[in-house]
C-alpha cells in the first residue's frame, strides 16, 4: 500500500513537473511574441515620429499611418502654430524658386505655370521619403494627360549621391521623360522659404501656381489621387 502511494505522488510530482516546464515554456513564447510586438511598435514610431492624431481643422494635411483615408484628416499634435508662422500654406501662391538639377541646368517652378506641379521636398537617407517614391512615378504616368510636373527637390545632398539612389532603386527612368526634375536645394534656402521642418513634405500646386494641399509625412496613393483631384479642379 505504502509502495502504491510513493508511486502515486513520484508520479503527481512527475506530472507536476511538465506542467511547470510547459507553462514556463508558454511564458517565453508569450515574452518573445509582446517583444516582438514593441519592437515593431517602435519602428512605426521611428518611421512615423511625427505622427499623432488630432481633429483636422488645419489645412496642412500629415501623414495618416493606416488606413490611408484622404476624407480622414487627422494634423499632427507636434506642429504647433509657430512652427506653420512662416510655411507656405493652401491657398497661398507658391513661392518661385531656381535650383539646378544633375546637370547643372537650372529650373525654376515658374516656369511650369499653367501645369499642375509637385513640389517633393526630401533625401535619400529619409527612409518615409524612399516608401512614397513609387507612389510618384505612378502618378507621372497616372497623370501624364494633365502634364504632371514633379519637382523633388533634394535637401542638402551631394549629386552622386542622389544620381546613384536613382540607379539603385530603378525609380525615374528615360520613358517618363522630362515629367520629373530632381533638383538639389543644396543650402536648405528654398526648403526653409516654404517652411519645411520635417521630410518628405509635398506641395500641391495647380495650374494658376496655387497651392492646394500640403503633406507632411510620406504620402499613400489614395491620399495622391486625393490631392490630385483638388489640384485639377
Amino acid at each position: 500500500m505504502r509502495l502504491c502511494i510513493k508511486k502515486f505522488a513520484l508520479l503527481c510530482q512527475k506530472i507536476m513537473t511538465e506542467q511547470t516546464k510547459s507553462n514556463s515554456q508558454m511564458g517565453k513564447i508569450m515574452l518573445f511574441i509582446s517583444g516582438i510586438g514593441v519592437l515593431g511598435l517602435a519602428a512605426t514610431f521611428l518611421i512615423f515620429g511625427q505622427t499623432l492624431f488630432g481633429d483636422g481643422d488645419s489645412p496642412v494635411k500629415n501623414v495618416q499611418v493606416t488606413p490611408a483615408d484622404p476624407s480622414d484628416q487627422r494634423v499632427n499634435k507636434i506642429i504647433e502654430d509657430a512652427d506653420l508662422a512662416g510655411a507656405t500654406k493652401v491657398d497661398e501662391v507658391a513661392p518661385t524658386f531656381y535650383l539646378d538639377d544633375e546637370t547643372g541646368t537650372q529650373h525654376s517652378l515658374e516656369a511650369f505655370k499653367g501645369q499642375p506641379v509637385i513640389v517633393n521636398f526630401w533625401a535619400t537617407w529619409c527612409a518615409p521619403c524612399r516608401v512614397e517614391m513609387p507612389e510618384f512615378e505612378q502618378a507621372l504616368n497616372d497623370y501624364a494627360d494633365e502634364n504632371l510636373v514633379i519637382l523633388g527637390v533634394n535637401r542638402e545632398e551631394e549629386v552622386e549621391i542622389v544620381e546613384q539612389f536613382f540607379a539603385d532603386e530603378g525609380l525615374f527612368d528615360d520613358e517618363l521623360g522630362n515629367s520629373f526634375f530632381a533638383l538639389f536645394d543644396s543650402t536648405a534656402t528654398v526648403a526653409e522659404a516654404y517652411g519645411v521642418f520635417n521630410m518628405p513634405t509635398t506641395y500641391f500646386i495647380n495650374a494658376e501656381g496655387v497651392v492646394t494641399a500640403v503633406h507632411r509625412g510620406p504620402l499613400a496613393r489614395v491620399q495622391l489621387e486625393d490631392y490630385m483631384e483638388l489640384t485639377l479642379e
